[in-house]
């Protein structure tokens, strides 16, 4: 493999990398790192594989080292590999950025704001603050992906999404991400209008626990939440009824007289119209914070647009006691 020439001193000779590194190799090794193979990426790119193989070794003679190793399922980056795929994602949303920038400034009607979104704040929160955004700008183009947590951060440091919306939870290594915490939310436990356990004084685990419980499995931490609020409010049900469908536990509850274990912000639209209500019983231990997720100060960039709607609807909320401050 030909290495990166160096100067007198043994080090790369300066500038090397600033001349001779180009925006294409930064694409191509972006891609590789997400698709996780030659293959993958090369559709992503619309190049041939022997193509982006040849522009991989390309930048491999340039940093003077292997990017990727070969695995039975792909490939995977090498240290070095791995500093070059960060540099290359914050490039390249800095390019993002800038185009979008341009086409604001040359088209205000062209100005747009995408958010990633958490399921639970995408059902209960997203949608009442889109009403508002659209109201108040109308010529503004709203883009809305949801996912989990670690489908959206990378995306949102590379410059595809502008904000995340929802639970906060601490990273694991630090991302150069701000994280501002705008509200708290627990599980609770949710039952239809006119539910027994609403007029009936004992609410009592037992008395509770004798209804059954839905326990929706949306993701791996609303499980867990659930299954720490159910411990905590030790609950025994007879029956248990583990979902993957909102829509289904949705129904359950308003059909049945099952109680629904989930965050309220979830059924947050039924608890407004008067259709669902939280059982007024403390659930200790689950308690998480939730807000937005930017890589400017939200005061700033594409986040001021969306913070004060934000902060009203999450009023809202409070009053409802679907979320606390």
């Amino acid at each position: 493999m030909m290495l990166a020439p160096v100067s007198g001193s043994g080090g790369p000779t300066p500038n090397y990398l600033e001349q001779r590194l180009k925006i294409r190799h930064l694409r191509a090794i972006d891609a590789i790192d997400r698709h996780g193979s030659l293959l993958g990426a090369a559709r992503s790119l619309h190049v041939s594989q022997p193509s982006l193989t040849r522009t991989l070794h390309e930048v491999e003679s340039l940093m003077g080292g292997e990017l990727f190793t070969r695995h039975a399922r792909g490939v995977q980056a090498t240290a070095m590999g791995s500093m070059l795929c960060e540099t290359a994602r914050g490039v390249l949303g800095q390019i993002r950025r800038l185009q979008n920038d341009m086409s604001r400034l040359a088209d205000t009607r062209s100005a747009s704001i995408t958010v990633g979104a958490l399921p639970v704040a995408a059902a209960g929160l997203l949608p009442a603050v889109l009403r508002e955004l659209c109201d108040r700008a109308p010529d503004l183009n709203v883009n809305v992906l949801q996912g989990r947590t670690e489908e959206l951060l990378p995306r949102l440091w590379a410059g595809d999404i502008d904000l995340i919306i929802g639970r906060l939870y601490p990273p694991d290594l630090p991302d150069g991400l701000i994280r501002t915490v705008l509200y708290h939310e627990a599980v609770s436990f949710i039952v239809r209008k006119g539910h027994p356990l609403l007029t009936d004084s004992d609410l009592s685990p037992e008395g509770i626990s004798r209804y059954g419980l839905v326990l929706p499995t949306l993701t791996q931490r609303i499980e867990q939440d659930v299954q720490s609020a159910i411990q905590a409010a030790r609950l025994n049900p007879a029956r248990q009824l583990r979902i993957s469908s909102m829509s289904l536990a949705r129904e359950l509850a308003s059909t049945t007289d099952f109680v629904v274990a989930v965050p309220a912000m979830l059924v947050a639209d039924e608890i407004r119209r008067g259709l669902f209500c939280p059982l007024a019983i403390p659930v200790q231990g689950t308690r998480r914070s939730g807000g937005i997720i930017s890589r400017d100060p939200p005061q700033s960039g594409p986040a001021r647009l969306i913070l004060p709607i934000l902060r009203n609807q999450l009023a809202e909320l409070r009053e409802l006691a679907i979320v606390e401050a």
